[in-house]
């Protein structure tokens, strides 16, 4: 007979209360805890940046981008540690309009990054900006998700309604497809220079980002960005 456990971390309870659930998922959400400190902390110093009036444009796009990655981040920690529905729901409506943000302004901090020499870029953050105001809409009419939900081990994540999707949806297909030829037109001829740790950082979030997509618009596929920081 074996005297050691076969299982040394023990098993959550199938009836595990709420202040329980809590402690088990913790793990799940210290990521997107992580996510939502740096996040508020870039752009609050992007905004600082703001007040010597130099490059107004690139540091309120590059704030926007943070702040609104920080804000997923506190979303995906709470998907990780709350159980009730009902409450996790209200959190993300609440939450949600702050998440918008960072489809546009990752677009015109694309502009800006690529010396605002392709006006495709502002195109295209226009046609985000008109899928956000659709989402606000629908987070307005308290109908941004559908009520229902897709469970994985580490969190609860419900599913956007038709007010939310074409937002991600739109935004992911503009990425693929505008991002990768216009950043290569850009290094024929220049280089990021200091830049170059910016682009990278930026083009992985929205990686993580997009990988979010399928349970979003509720395919249960596994969504990186849970574990992003």
């Amino acid at each position: 007979m074996n005297p050691y456990p076969l299982n040394l971390i023990p098993e959550m309870p199938v009836d595990a209360t709420g202040i329980l659930y809590f402690w088990y998922k913790l793990p799940y959400a210290v990521p997107g805890a992580l996510t939502f400190i740096v996040g508020l902390t870039l752009a609050f110093f992007g905004l600082h940046r703001l007040r010597k009036k130099e490059r107004i444009g690139y540091f309120l796009s590059f704030s926007g981008t943070c702040f609104g990655f920080g804000i997923l981040g506190l979303v995906l920690s709470l998907r990780a540690i709350i159980r009730d529905e009902n409450l996790l729901l209200n959190l993300n409506t609440t939450l949600y309009p702050f998440v918008l943000i960072l489809a546009p302004a990752s677009y015109h901090l694309v502009y800006y990054i690529l010396d605002e020499k392709y006006k495709i870029i502002q195109w295209a953050a226009g046609l985000n900006w008109i899928t956000t105001l659709f989402a606000l809409f629908g987070i307005l009419k308290g109908e941004a998700f559908t009520g229902q939900f897709i469970q994985y081990s580490f969190g609860i994540y419900p599913i956007a309604s038709i007010y939310l999707k074409p937002w991600g949806i739109l935004a992911a297909i503009g990425f693929i497809l505008i991002a990768p030829p216009v950043y290569y037109l850009y290094l024929k001829n220049h280089s990021f220079q200091e830049r170059k740790f910016l682009v990278v950082g930026h083009n992985l979030l929205l990686v993580f980002v997009i990988s979010n997509l399928p349970s979003f618009i509720g395919i249960p596929i596994f969504p990186a960005s849970t574990f992003s920081f």
